[in-house]
């Protein structure tokens, strides 16, 4: 039978943990008393003799590793006491930089308040005024500044800002003192010079405007002739025609009542000088013409007579101006005379795009763009079965948006024949006549045979002499005779109340 000191010899003595481990167990054994050290054969003995050498090697060797850790541990130790003095020196240094720091901040403020006052002081010297500015500039400026310039310039306390305010101020006094002056006469108190400017300009802003009146001025008489407004034409040049006037008798012959009611009403408002002459009779006209159920928003503010007259309000009239029509001698027509056969594809879709027509009714109405004559009744009968024209294809702020767009080119066109045919600016004259001329070039009857003849009356602005010639139905003969009736017809509404 095996004893526990056979399983012992086969264990691997080598290990040092295992002789700790069997060291340990024999002391307790021991303790214990289960095992008797006299019991304990030679051979045993002797055996546990060399294991016991065996485990005092192994412990021997634990102890060297330990022993070396010991000996390492002082080297880490002492790296770290040097990484905390490092560190604390770093401390210290940071410390005394902030320090110098705040030093140097506080030398600097202390510098600018320095400076500043200085300066103020300065400026006060610099104010004073002086009792005679004769005398060399050098002398001059060291009286202003003090004999230590270069010191003072160049001090502990002055900053960039401070020399070159201080060189300013040096070069200011410099001036002074080199233009030639009267001994007699002291420095100007700046209060007095301050009220002299504004006074200056005061004036100076009151004569220009008091110029510009003048030239805007509108002279009361009537037939003035506009060409004597012009800017560059003299107060002689401008009373002149009067004058002549009154000598020939050719003062117009209208009524006091008339004069004050032009007087006061606006010269660019057509719809508003409408207006205010009759309600009644202006809306009783608009009824003969068709238009009775249009209401002022639906007007124009300018050439109302043209729109009035170019077209309908009725769904059951042909000349329906919110649909497709074919007044005679014309292009197709939409709105108060806007006709597509004189007018290129380009300008055609700008206008529509700018009034908003919608892009189906563009493109069934683009055909008939640049077509006149046959072309146009082919094209007419064609667009008339189309069901997208069945309906009105524009509203009546669209019809009114177009009128007053395709009345800027007519505006151009009349303005410049009364400048190059009668020398008179178109924006000056009466209203009326505005409107009544304007309808005359909308329509192409402004022949020079027919301007001769309004010449005399448009320079002198007379609407009495208009309205002889407008009646003369010789003259007029090419006129449809609805057009020629409605043209005096609006005439006698406004002269003869």
């Amino acid at each position: 039978m095996k004893t526990p000191d056979d399983f012992k010899r086969k264990e691997n003595t080598d290990d040092p943990s295992r002789k700790d481990e069997k060291e340990w167990k024999e002391s307790r054994e021991r303790e214990s008393g289960t095992v008797q050290p006299s019991a304990v054969s030679p051979e045993a003995g002797e055996r546990t003799d060399k294991d016991t050498t065996r485990a005092s090697s192994g412990s021997d060797f634990t102890r060297s590793e330990k022993d070396e850790k010991k000996r390492d541990l002082p080297s880490k130790q002492e790296e770290k006491r040097d990484i905390e003095t490092r560190q604390e020196e770093q401390r210290e240094r940071q410390k005394e930089r902030e320090k110098e720091r705040g030093e140097k901040v506080i030398e600097e403020r202390e510098d600018r308040e320095r400076g500043q006052e200085e300066r103020e002081r300065e400026r006060e010297r610099g104010s004073k005024p002086k009792e005679s500015t004769v005398g060399s500039t050098a002398e001059n400026v060291k009286e202003a500044f003090g004999k230590n310039d270069k010191e003072k310039e160049v001090g502990p306390g002055m900053t960039q800002s401070d020399r070159n305010d201080r060189r300013d101020l040096k070069e200011k006094n410099e001036k002074k003192t080199s233009a030639p002056s009267d001994p007699t006469k002291g420095v100007r108190d700046p209060k007095s010079y301050h009220d002299m400017t504004h006074r200056d300009e005061r004036r100076d802003v009151e004569e220009r405007s008091s110029e510009r009146e003048r030239k805007m001025e509108v002279p009361k008489t009537r037939g003035f002739p506009e060409t004597e407004r012009k800017k560059d034409v003299s107060e002689t040049e401008m009373k002149q025609p009067s004058q002549q006037q009154q000598q020939q008798g050719q003062v117009a012959s209208e009524s006091k009542t008339e004069e004050s009611a032009a007087a006061s009403r606006s010269k660019n408002d057509q719809l508003s000088f409408s207006k205010d002459i009759s309600n009644e009779k202006f809306d009783s006209f608009k009824q003969k013409c068709g238009n009775g159920s249009l209401d002022n928003k639906d007007l124009p503010t300018r050439h109302c007579f043209t729109f009035l007259i170019e077209g309908r309000e009725q769904e059951d009239s042909p000349f329906h101006s919110r649909k497709i029509h074919l007044p005679p001698n014309s292009g197709v027509t939409i709105g108060r005379g806007y006709d597509l056969g004189q007018t290129s594809t380009e300008k055609f879709l700008k206008m529509m795009n700018k009034i908003g027509v919608s892009r189906n009714v563009v493109d069934v109405l683009k055909p008939a763009v640049g077509k006149t004559k046959d072309e146009a009744k082919t094209e007419f009968d064609l667009l008339q079965k189309n069901p997208i024209l069945a309906r009105d294809i524009l509203t009546k702020e669209q019809q009114r948006l177009l009128f007053c767009e395709h009345a800027k080119e007519h505006e151009e066109m009349v303005t410049s024949k009364c400048k190059q045919g009668w020398n008179v600016d178109f924006s000056r004259l009466h209203p009326l006549m505005q409107d009544i001329l304007f309808d005359l070039c909308f329509r192409d009857d402004l022949h020079p045979s027919k301007q001769s003849a309004l010449r005399s009356y448009v320079e002198k602005n007379n609407l009495n002499g208009l309205y002889k010639v407008m009646q003369n139905k010789e003259m007029w003969e090419e006129v449809p005779a609805d057009r020629f009736q409605k043209r005096c017809e609006y005439l006698e509404m406004h002269i003869r109340r």
